[in-house]
């Protein structure tokens, strides 16, 4: 048990922590959305344990006694809504998060009911995915294209004096979320060789990625945002497969391709200085996440397909 509540306290420091401080506070760093954060997160994990046990009634009532299994659920039902969170923090309100939060839970829920007998031990796809894609439409409906031009301007003039608190909470919760991930992809193993599989799994594609992504952006382009996403990219493609037996060495070649992409991506998705195509479309904020967690959920899912299917035993 006490072993259990050790894993789970590094999940829900990834929480409190990690998300917070990489996706959300660095977006405007100051007491009212710390608050805000603290709150949300607060009343997603009570309402992710309601949610998690709707779907689990006998006869009308809830019939579980609550395990480790079940907190860790909760709090990953709370990081699809942190993921969602990070793709509009910046054109919301806290009332707009928060009701934004109730719904995507019981949709979050649902999704994972549904694919219940799918194996997804990090929950690349239940959670990066779909809190990346849900914060997307979420983003798409509330922005205005138009206004992107007068939004980039006032932000350029504004990077001075923000810069450096931005700098500081993004590498805080980078540092959080790295040393932690290998947690959060093997606390739902089911035996202890599966979850310490999933931890060198995730150990290794995390360096690698992280080794990888550095290499590659002193030849593509150099900026903060490689130490933001590309470095934790490798815990996401690895979560499908995290358990299964691939190997050190094949770790390291999925972390590895997978924060090599992550920098194209960043740096590709950006035509030119004065045209970003996604900023334009869906906001500033959500390129970030669609990196980090939308296309690294999906191919996390491939992976897992294709490590499932040359299984021999």
């Amino acid at each position: 048990m006490r072993r259990k509540y050790l894993v789970f306290q590094d999940v829900h420091v990834m929480m409190f922590i990690g998300f917070g401080y990489l996706l959300i506070l660095m977006k405007r760093s100051d007491h009212k959305s710390l608050i805000s954060y603290f709150l949300v997160t607060a009343i997603s994990l009570q309402w992710g344990t309601l949610c998690y046990g709707f779907f689990r009634t006998i006869n009308g009532k809830i019939h579980w006694r609550l395990t480790p299994k079940h907190l860790l659920n909760a709090d990953f039902a709370c990081a699809a809504v942190l993921i969602s969170c990070a793709a509009v923090a910046e054109l919301t309100t806290p009332l707009q998060i928060f009701l934004m939060s109730l719904l995507e839970i019981i949709l979050y829920s649902t999704n994972n009911w549904i694919g219940s007998l799918a194996s997804d031990v990090g929950s690349s796809m239940f959670v990066h995915v779909f809190g990346a894609y849900f914060g997307l439409a979420v983003s798409f409906v509330l922005y205005r294209g138009t206004a992107y031009c007068a939004e980039r301007q006032s932000s350029k003039d504004e990077a001075s004096n923000d810069s450096i608190g931005e700098t500081l909470s993004t590498a805080v919760g980078t540092m959080f979320l790295w040393l932690l991930w290998p947690s959060f992809n093997a606390c739902l193993a089911k035996g202890d060789a599966e979850q310490f599989r999933a931890i060198i799994n995730t150990y290794y594609s995390l360096s690698a990625s992280c080794v990888t992504a550095f290499a590659v952006s002193s030849l593509v382009f150099n900026c903060f945002v490689v130490f933001q996403n590309s470095t934790l990219v490798g815990g996401v493609v690895i979560g499908t497969s995290a358990d299964m037996m691939i190997n050190i060495w094949g770790a390291m070649i999925i972390g590895g391709l997978a924060g090599a992409g992550s920098i194209f991506i960043n740096r590709f998705s950006t035509v030119s200085d004065n045209l970003d195509i996604m900023a334009l479309n869906f906001g500033s904020s959500i390129k970030g996440v669609i990196s980090l967690h939308g296309i690294p959920g999906i191919v996390a899912g491939f992976v897992g397909a294709i490590v499932s299917a040359a299984a021999t035993i």
